[in-house]
């Protein structure tokens, strides 16, 4: 057992002698062919797998990783190499301005040294390791850091083939197993980079409602990375590095632009702006009404005849008036409250002067309309196309100015008011009546509410409501505030509705009654009065009182009376008379004079002394040759209507006996009361002073004023006649 033991550690001794004769003839080699002159060798085009990424210390380390267990006959190298291996891959990465091509390891690090690179003491990646021999100070190896802590380099010897090999800085040793020590060169490397150029962004619209997601498009010739400005209101809020397609969710309503910097590792470059503006829809509440006025003319805009929609000086009418009803999309359909059509963008176009009218709904975003605020107003967005909004042609303030659809520029021609207060609502009017008569038409009037339509009357002969109207005008025009209509006597209720598309507002009920005129008519032959009145509207029945004027004495009545008139005799007297129907209409009073001294005369007896003679005729003669007026009942014998000569020649045939007529001589009641002195058919004071002034001779009467004046019929014109009338006066009054 023991002798087998001896010969195990004999045996294991051997192998490590052997090895550490391999390991050391290894580096003696590496180390003398390093030391040896030799000519400058590229073998680039033998390096393949490689890819660049311009920055120079990465692209060192991925060519050189690239040729990872190469050896030195697949590279295509004749001699020692590492400087060679170096050099070739600053060749591939456009380096060798920084690494001069060089196939010494010393010459190399002079070179490098001399391009501007130095010394650090702590390895990065694409940095050169150099390896001092510790005893003779000499430099004989040169690789590559692939990061801080591991190499590659080319002739390195292993398994006896000399190949580029990966390794730990630290692990390369002299001929005779002494460690080398590591120097790291950081060269001066050069950028191959191309400067950043055609800098380009793009957002997906012009107009966004806030909470929306904002989305933008951008890039770069040679850019490796970018950063994104945004500015709201001139404000710096958002700057971020971004891929080619960000996207932000931005609340905050307002104007908006953007930019973009693209950068490599040697230059920078923004792009051009891009503007937008994000708003917010606001929540006015819904279902109410209110007028858009243009801020800056101060006018409504309002619906017209064809539909259209124009600017228009204010008039307080339905066609100016808008009814707003939210939507569950943050939009309102916006209602005209004489058609009930939606505020409409024409055929859903988008093109700046697309007409904005109104039409029946459709449900369409072309009716869907955001409110926005701005510039202390509202701006009118359609849903169907948010880059654009309500416009005023041109600006003007002109009346008829058309209203259209215009891409948003923030000017006075798109800023709205809306007036939705008290003043501007439908409302109940006021009605008033002055009831007429047979003669007058009844008048209502009522006062102006706002937004009507038109206005409707209905009047009921009795109560309100019950059963169908008596009367109905469903077309007065808007603005309009008074009605005439001729009524028939009796009683009413009457009220008017003022009319819009969505609401009726009731005036207040008017209670009135027409009362029926009272006509009287004195028959003189049969001393007797009759009455006529209108008819009363649904009377079966009427009554008649009279009643003494000085007393309200009833004086006589008389009911059931089924037509409008009756008739009696009531001695000299004032008087008034009240008609009644038996649905309760009473007549105003009517005062009435009872006055039966008609004057008599005969026919024919042209000077009243109760004869017919000649002088009669020659009279009758004088008056028509000189135009005198004289009473017809007298004068025109012949009764042909006229009075003329040949009523002269009638007379004095008939006194001649040539004639025979019975009219002529015979005694009739004359048209004329006895005082009316000057024949007005009034007697009045006007009579009693003609009288005075015939009494005392300043006055000169007619023989008909004389027989006139004969009030008492005494045959004699004095005091006692003007006493007489005047009492008479007093007792009519």
């Amino acid at each position: 057992m023991t002798k087998h033991i001896k010969n195990l550690c004999l045996i294991f001794l051997s192998l490590l002698i052997v090895a550490s004769s391999t390991f050391f003839s290894l580096n003696v080699y590496a180390a003398q062919i390093a030391d040896e002159p030799v000519s400058t060798q590229s073998r680039s085009w033998n390096f393949t797998g490689y890819s660049l990424s311009g920055t120079a210390s990465v692209d060192m380390a991925n060519i050189a990783q690239a040729q990872n267990n190469k050896t030195q006959g697949q590279l295509g190298y004749t001699e020692a190499w590492c400087a060679n291996f170096v050099s070739d891959c600053a060749k591939i990465a456009g380096q060798e301005k920084a690494i001069p091509f060089n196939g010494l390891v010393s010459s190399l690090y002079s070179a490098v040294l001399n391009a501007g690179g130095y010394t650090v003491s702590y390895a990065e990646q694409g940095d050169l390791v150099f390896y001092k021999n510790p005893n003779t100070g000499g430099l004989m190896h040169v690789g590559i850091m692939l990061n801080n802590t591991t190499a590659i380099s080319g002739n390195y010897w292993l398994y006896n083939y000399s190949q580029v090999c990966t390794h730990k800085y630290t692990s390369y040793y002299d001929e005779y197993g002494t460690k080398c020590q590591a120097i790291f060169v950081r060269p001066n490397y050069q950028s191959n980079t191309p400067a950043v150029n055609g800098t380009w962004l793009t957002v997906n619209g012009s107009t966004f409602i806030a909470g929306s997601t904002v989305t933008f498009n951008l890039g770069a010739n040679n850019a490796n990375g970018y950063t994104i400005g945004i500015d709201k209101d001139g404000t710096r809020i958002i700057t971020q590095g971004v891929g080619t397609n960000p996207s932000f969710v931005l609340n905050e309503p307002g104007n908006y632009s953007a930019y973009v910097t693209a950068g490599n590792s040697v230059s920078y470059q923004d792009s051009a702006r891009v503007y937008f503006r994000v708003f917010r829809p606001e929540n006015l509440g819904t279902d109410f009404y209110a007028l858009i006025l243009n801020k800056n003319a101060w006018k409504p805009i309002g619906s017209t005849d064809d539909n259209n929609v124009t600017l228009q000086s204010e008039q307080g009418i339905s066609n100016q008036l808008w009814k707003f009803e939210r939507q569950s999309d943050s939009t309102y359909e916006i209602k005209n409250t004489k058609t009930g059509y939606n505020l409409d963008v024409y055929c859903c176009l988008s093109a700046n002067g697309t007409n904005i009218q109104v039409c029946g709904d459709n449900n369409s975003t072309a009716q869907h309309w955001y409110i926005s605020s701005e510039n202390g107003g509202y701006v009118f967005i359609p849903k169907c196309t948010i880059n654009s909004v309500m416009d005023l042609t041109g600006g003007s303030t002109t009346d008829g100015s058309n209203i259209q659809l215009y891409e948003y520029n923030g000017t006075a021609a798109q800023i709205f008011a809306i007036y939705g207060q008290d003043d501007v609502q439908l409302k109940s009017a006021v009605l008033s009546v002055i009831p007429g008569n047979s003669k007058t038409n009844t008048t209502f009037n009522w006062t102006k509410t706002y937004g009507e339509s038109y206005y409707s009357l209905k009047i009921w002969n009795g109560k309100e409501l019950v059963g169908e109207p008596y009367y109905i005008d469903s077309n007065i025009p808007q603005n309009t505030l008074a009605k005439e209509i001729q009524l028939q006597p009796g009683y009413y209720e009457a009220y008017v509705d003022a009319v819009n598309y969505f609401n009726c507002k009731k005036s207040n009920t008017v209670s009135f009654t027409v009362k029926p005129t009272v006509k009287t008519y004195i028959d003189k032959t049969k001393t007797s009065i009759t009455l006529e009145w209108e008819q009363v509207l649904n009377a079966k029945l009427y009554k008649v009182n009279i009643y003494n004027k000085d007393t309200d004495e009833l004086v006589l009545s008389k009911e059931n009376i089924e037509t409008a008139d009756c008739s009696f005799a009531l001695p000299n007297g004032s008087y008034y008379i009240v008609v009644s129907s038996d649905n309760g209409i009473l007549s105003d009073k009517l005062d009435m004079s009872v006055n039966m001294n008609y004057a008599k005369a005969t026919v024919g007896d042209i000077n009243y002394d109760g004869y017919i003679t000649m002088e009669d005729v020659e009279l009758l003669m004088y008056n028509i040759t000189r135009g005198n007026k004289m009473n017809k009942q007298i004068a025109d014998v012949n009764n042909d209507g006229k009075i003329n000569t040949l009523d002269a020649h009638y007379l004095l045939a008939c006194i001649g006996g040539k004639i025979d007529d019975s009219n002529i001589g015979r005694e009739i009641l004359l048209n004329t009361l006895l005082g009316d002195v000057n024949s007005d058919s009034v007697i009045n004071v006007n009579d009693v002073t003609e009288l005075q002034m015939y009494i005392s001779q300043s006055k000169d009467f007619s023989d008909e004023q004389k027989m006139l004046a004969d009030y008492n019929q005494d045959g004699v014109i004095d005091i006692n006649d003007a006493t007489d009338i005047q009492r008479l006066i007093a007792n009519m009054n």
